[in-house]
This record gives structure tokens, sequence and C-alpha cells, in this order.
């Protein structure tokens, strides 16, 4: 079926659209695990840095939602890098996602069996985390409407627990926010250490990418009733709203824990602050909400992402056969298929560590800097009406520059992050290759039919 045949099938609007984005930003599972990690890393430093990435979120959300407002596509936002940037940008972008995809998968899923162990101590990861894959397929298997109407279910569940966060810090706020910006500290072996420049630049990383949430809806990009314009100004709002969600409760614990040593010196912060204001009680219970807000976060993943493996499949990008199944959409409008090979795909990244998988993920810095050149220089390759980012050039021009910090940052410090960025580097250029020698085939074909003529 063809794209303007799909698109409006499902009719979508903004606040579907909204909660389906939300539920995949999964504003539980960012506090609970990546605002501990936080926590544990920099101290009070999560403050300052969640500040500072929530609105690097915001302004990259900006930027992602005028390239897939110039190309609403069920691939995300590589339709909209060929517009505004060229079709290598989308070769590179298309090659990324389809590495980092069923890692993504592969390392939510690994994550909610780890979790899901600690809180009820069941046997073993291997078979939760592939039972929750199977489930998170069968649920992206179903008609858009109820897939998304399973995850806003999901999603409740997530804002009643974010409420209730607040709730128990916001007053009980024991120092101000402009101390612990102005002199961050942190636990270190029971006692109370300054926090480094480096070690805040990398929780301000992982802030953003904890508060980042408006690309998931850019998949749906085919399935919505919106227009361009009214479409980019809906993942614009959602990714406010998703930097709020997780911003906002982590800034206010924060300032509301009591005593930092016993606190943040525990395994899990969250949880201990939780249980020191309201029991253990409430605590168990917020505990079993990250387990449903992981997977509420593999199921819409795993429905956008199904949606970029049918669409490379109608790009032509694989051979024939497999093409042609992975670009059929049942009754439904499901594309069955690419759910399967997706699944099917993480399930087997289940044997490598999270170490290889996190390796793996962190490769995937160069879209956000492709996302911001093609808002900078290609802004009037698209003549129709769209969403368009404010602040223009200014906004975009500062995320190429913050993205370019975070690459040299991941590649000087951490040994994760150069080898990531190495694979990185290595698709990239195979992904350049494989486009010129494309090229220069397709340059001689037309050399020969004129001959021949």
């Amino acid at each position: 079926m063809a794209a303007d045949d799909r698109k409006g099938a499902t009719g979508l609007r903004r606040l579907g659209l909204i909660g389906f984005t939300l539920s995949a930003l999964s504003p539980v599972a960012s506090i609970f695990i990546t605002g501990s990690v936080l926590l544990k890393l920099v101290g009070t430093g999560a403050a300052p840095a969640l500040i500072a990435g929530s609105i690097i979120a915001v302004l990259a959300a900006l930027l992602y939602a005028e390239v897939a407002g110039a190309a609403p596509h069920a691939g995300g936002v590589y339709a909209g890098l060929r517009v505004l940037l060229g079709q290598w940008a989308s070769d590179i972008t298309v090659a990324l996602t389809l590495l980092t995809a069923p890692a993504y998968l592969a390392f939510s899923a690994k994550g909610l069996a780890r979790y899901l162990n600690e809180v009820v101590s069941l046997p073993g990861t291997l078979p939760i985390a592939g039972a929750a894959l199977i489930a998170a397929g069968i649920g992206a298997g179903l008609r858009l409407r109820s897939g998304i109407l399973i995850a806003s279910m999901l999603l409740l569940i997530e804002l009643l627990a974010v409420g209730t966060l607040i709730v128990l810090a916001a007053p009980h706020v024991v120092r101000p926010l402009h101390e612990i910006v102005a002199a961050p500290v942190l636990v270190a072996a029971g006692a109370i250490h300054p926090v480094t420049n480096v070690a805040l630049a990398f929780a301000t990383i992982a802030a953003t990418f904890a508060c980042s949430g408006a690309v998931w809806g850019s998949y749906l990009g085919e399935e919505t009733s919106q227009g361009p314009r009214q479409f980019g100004g809906t993942l614009a709002l959602a990714g406010l709203l998703g930097a709020l969600l997780v911003a906002v409760p982590l800034i206010l614990v924060t300032l509301a824990i009591p005593d930092l040593a016993s606190t943040i010196g525990s395994d899990s912060p969250l949880v201990t602050f939780v249980a020191e204001r309201a029991g253990t009680g409430l605590a168990l219970s917020l505990s079993l909400v990250v387990v449903v807000a992981i997977f509420a976060n593999m199921l819409t993943m795993t429905i956008a992402l199904s949606r970029f493996v049918f669409a490379t499949g109608r790009g032509g990008i694989w051979p024939a056969r497999l093409a042609i199944s992975l670009a059929r959409l049942n009754r439904h409008d499901v594309p069955i298929a690419a759910t399967a090979l997706l699944v099917i795909a993480a399930i087997l990244l289940l044997f490598l560590s999270e170490k290889t998988l996190l390796i793996v993920l962190s490769a995937e810095l160069i879209s956000p800097l492709l996302v911001a050149l093609a808002v900078l220089v290609g802004r009037r390759r698209a003549k129709w009406s769209r969403f368009m980012a404010p602040a223009h050039p200014l906004l975009p021009l500062i995320c190429v520059v913050l993205a370019s910090l975070f690459l040299l940052l991941e590649w000087s410090v951490s040994p994760t992050g150069r080898l990531g960025l190495i694979a990185m580097a290595a698709v990239v250029a195979t992904t350049i290759i494989a486009r010129m020698i494309r090229l220069r085939r397709g340059n001689a074909s037309a050399s020969s039919k004129v001959s021949r003529r």
C-alpha cells in the first residue's frame, strides 16, 4: 500500500499522539531508573543536570518536530531528513536506527527483568526479558487504537505515581535550589564530596536522554489525522510535557532528601526516599509501577519501531521477498511481519551483555546532530506549510554545538562511549560508501542506456 493510502487511516488525534509519546518516554521509568543513577552519580548535582537536560530536551523536541513535520512518515524523521538535508542523511539515520532499534528493546527488557527480580525475587532474567518482549510484540500486533488504549491506561498509572512523588517531596524541601546549583555534592564511601564538572557533564547527557521523547511520536506520522504543521506542534508539546514530568519530580526529590548519606548511599535512592516518607508499602507499590512503566515503554517502542521496519521494507532496502513481507499490512493496518522481525532480533540481542547493548545505543548520538543540521541549513528546501521551530538560526545552531560537545565528551572521557562512537563511525562510513556505489552504478547504467540509443 502506498504511503498516501495509509496516511490518516487510523485518524490518530492530538491527545492520542501525546499519550503515545509520553508512554514511550515512560516518565516513571525515567524517574526511578535514570533518576536513581543520577543521584548516585552526582548527588544533589542531579538538580542542575536535570534543569539543563530538560531545557536541551525541549529545544531538541522543537527541532525534531520541524523535521518530522517536513514529511510525516512511518519511518520517523528519516523522510524529513531526506527532504531537508538529502538522501545521504536519510541513509545514515536508517542504518543507525536499524542497529539501535532492537538494541533499545533488548536493553529495556533486561532492565525490566532485573528490576522485577529486585522487587519480587524471581529466578532468572533472560526468560522474563524474553517473555516481556513477546508480550510487547503481541500488544504491538493489535489494532493501533487498541495498543494506544493499553499504553494510555498504563500511562495513567504512571501519572498517579508521578503525582504521588511530587506530593511526598514538595512540602518537605530542606535545601534551596540555588545552593545545590552553586555547590552540588555527592555521596561516596559514606562521605560528602563536591561534584566534578566532568561528572556533572555526563549527568547532563543522561538527564537529556531521560527527558527526551518527542521522536517516538514521529513514527506515527502516517497514522495521524493532523496536517504537517499540527503534527509537528503536537510532537513539540509532547516533548515539553515529557521533560516536565521527568525533571520536576526529580528536582523536588533532590531538594527534599533529609539525609543525603543514607538515601543516596542506598541501592535505590528513590525507593528509599519514598519508604522514608510514606513507608515500605507505598515504596513497594511504586516499585511495581516502575515495572508496569518499563513494559508500557517497551510496548510503545515496539509499536513505533515496527512502523520504522515497515517503512524500510517499503523503501526497498531489503531483498525483494523480505521487503514484500515487511511492507505488508494486515486488515487492521498493522505491519505484523515487521513487528515479528523486530521482536525476534531483540530476543537474540538478549544474549549480549547490557554493557555491549549500551555501547550500541551510545552510537546513536549522530541523529540529533543531523536533525539540528537539517533545521539549520535545510529549512528552505521544504516549501509547504509545516511546524517551524522558533529562533532560527540560533536554536538549531545551539543544538549543533551541544550535540558536538556531547560527542566530544563521549569520545574523550568514556571508554564505553568511545567504543560506541567507533561503531557509529563504522556504520556511517559503510552507509556513505554504499551510497556512493549505488550512485556510481546508477550513473553507469544511465550512460549505458544513452550509448545504446
